[in-house]
């Protein structure tokens, strides 16, 4: 498991393949530390999950409960093994978590600038007015 702090209020925690009973202790300290830090949101990587049991799916409820006292949303991501999927629609997670299928990454950030120039471009072109400096 891993911990990913992002500079927008973000953070990331990326299981291994298994989430049970075996790895609680590793996973509500990933928690604490994560809701320690007071995020909007925390983003769980499901990527490498391949097997995950009744304990597991408490841990993310739980999770979810404590996030959302702090008013952090918990969102899982990368859910690509088809039973750990199954299991989740099965226990209705999809009712209870949003889950996507790549984690959003961080935006840069951007500045906008008056520009009295209208673009000549329709395809993708920014409003009369408005240029984007990265």
């Amino acid at each position: 498991m891993q911990l990913s702090i992002q500079p927008n209020s973000t953070v990331s925690i990326i299981l291994d393949t298994t989430l049970n009973a075996d790895n609680t202790g590793p996973f509500r300290e990933y928690v604490r530390e994560a809701l320690g830090r007071s995020p909007r949101e925390i983003i769980i990587d499901c990527g490498k999950l391949t097997y995950i049991d009744s304990t597991g799916l408490g841990l993310l409820t739980l999770a979810r409960t404590e996030g959302s006292r702090i008013g952090c949303k918990i969102r899982l991501a990368n859910i690509l093994n088809p039973h750990v999927r199954e299991v989740m629609d099965l226990m209705q997670f999809p009712q209870l978590f949003e889950m996507t299928s790549v984690p959003k990454a961080p935006l840069p950030p951007t500045h906008t600038s008056k520009n009295t120039s209208a673009p000549t471009d329709t395809k993708g072109a920014k409003p009369a007015g408005t240029r984007v400096i990265r």
